[in-house]
């Protein structure tokens, strides 16, 4: 039986055979057949190949042989396309073009909506680089690359990217949306006043869809302070929860939002882990009754840019909705932002705070120092203290009459072992409490 046939480039007239007895020659295009006497046993050649100047027999038993035969003409040289590796509009407010050049070639063409962008000259050797493209709109971008090489044209696949003009970096941004900026960018969210709400805020569609991926990108860029450098929004995000037990990253974790920001636009790094509907133990009962979101649900967040990002570095930051293709819920919605910076009061008129609020401390669990952040809608004899779980009084963080509004304090531990604490607030007749934990 003749398991393999192969047919000698140099030389089409000489055929080699692969048989179960061992290996067979023809030199006059099969027209009669002789047993190759080169040293090559007489055992089963399942398979014949040619690499370089080598013929290659895979035999049965007895490994694999090879043979040089000067003569074979060199392998014809494989032109692999090029490859834009990718798109990103970092905080310079450019657009950065990653492109892979595979193969040598005689010059390459970047396109950019069909428009030659730039042309790159004869390359010898595989190479990567970024090309900067000026924003000058918005609008969206087909990126591709036209490689040329012995007259042939080599292009790679298209990509596309949504682009918009950056605003000037700023030290901080605020906005309650109720004058309906126009310094976002994304898809999924929009400002506008849903039913039941009493001004302007960004909401994601209500109920979300399911498979997305929905962003809110602030398109001015921001640049970190060396301070006080904290991200605060009031929120509501009634979405589909995790498995009980469930952390941020874990398979199990279904849908989520997030925040995240990025010093060039290609990575991007959560600023705080992402969560869903059990952040809030109200956000929780009104998804499992299928209750949307009301102004009585709204949440303070607030998050240290200095976990992430260091003074000095300047930032893009975006809001994230994801969620899986099974289940949907309600949704997200952001309202009174203020990023290293706080609305003027005149622009609050009296709306800010909402509500009596004890805010879960950031970071936690934590080793030396954390940041307790609470509000008060009305004025009142304010105390703020932290025990442990015995009941016994560690430390008294505010004892005072406080006008209304939004407040921070910090905790340090000095002295202090590993575990559990406590930090009560009480106003007046409210009163709220939160469990930190201390890791030495």
């Amino acid at each position: 039986a003749t398991y393999s046939l192969l047919a000698m480039p140099h030389d089409p007239a000489t055929l080699w055979a692969g048989t179960e007895i061992g290996l067979f020659e023809s030199t006059d295009n099969g027209q009669s057949w002789h047993y190759a006497d080169n040293g090559l046993p007489a055992v089963s050649i399942w398979q014949l190949g040619i690499t370089d100047d080598q013929v290659i027999a895979a035999t049965h038993g007895l490994g694999i042989w090879t043979v040089t035969i000067p003569e074979l003409p060199p392998l014809p040289v494989v032109t692999r396309v090029p490859r834009i590796a990718g798109l990103a509009q970092g905080p310079d407010g450019v657009l950065a073009i990653g492109l892979d050049l595979r193969s040598p070639y005689d010059s390459t063409q970047v396109l950019v909506n069909e428009a030659v962008f730039t042309t790159i000259p004869c390359n010898a050797d595989t190479v990567s680089m970024v090309i900067d493209y000026p924003v000058t709109q918005a609008i969206t971008l087909q990126v591709k690359a036209l490689a040329l090489r012995d007259g042939e044209i080599y292009p790679s696949a298209p990509r596309t990217i949504e682009v918009t003009p950056l605003q000037q970096p700023q030290a901080g941004y605020a906005t309650n949306f109720d004058d309906m900026p126009a310094d976002f960018s994304g898809s999924g969210f929009s400002i506008r006043t849903w039913p039941g709400f009493t001004s302007p805020a960004a909401h994601t569609t209500h109920p979300h869809a399911d498979g997305v991926n929905l962003t809110f990108s602030l398109m001015i860029p921001i640049i970190v302070s060396a301070d006080s450098a904290y991200i605060h929004f009031d929120e509501i995000a009634i979405v589909e929860p995790g498995d009980p037990g469930s952390q941020f990253g874990d398979p199990n974790f279904w849908d989520y939002v997030i925040v995240e920001g990025s010093s060039d636009g290609i990575t991007w790094l959560p600023l705080l882990d992402g969560y869903d509907a059990r952040a809030d133990a109200a956000w929780l009962n009104a998804y499992n009754v299928g209750q949307g979101g009301s102004p009585s649900l709204f949440r303070e967040r607030a998050i240290d840019i200095h976990q992430t990002f260091s003074a000095g570095e300047t930032i893009l930051i975006r809001f994230r909705l994801f969620a899986d293709e099974y289940v949907t819920g309600w949704g997200w919605v952001i309202d009174n932002l203020e990023i290293q910076q706080e609305l003027p009061v005149d622009e609050v008129s009296g709306t800010l705070p909402k509500e009596f609020m004890l805010a879960q401390n950031h970071p936690n669990p934590f080793r030396q120092s954390t940041t307790i952040a609470f509000a008060l809608p009305n004025a009142a004899d304010v105390t703020l203290s932290v025990y442990d779980l015995a009941g016994r009084m560690v430390s008294t963080l505010v004892q005072e009459p406080l006008d209304a509004g939004s407040y921070e304090v910090t905790w340090k531990t000095t002295g202090l072992a590993s575990g559990a604490y406590l930090a009560r607030l009480r106003a007046g007749d409210l009163e709220a409490t939160i469990r930190m934990a201390v890791v030495k």
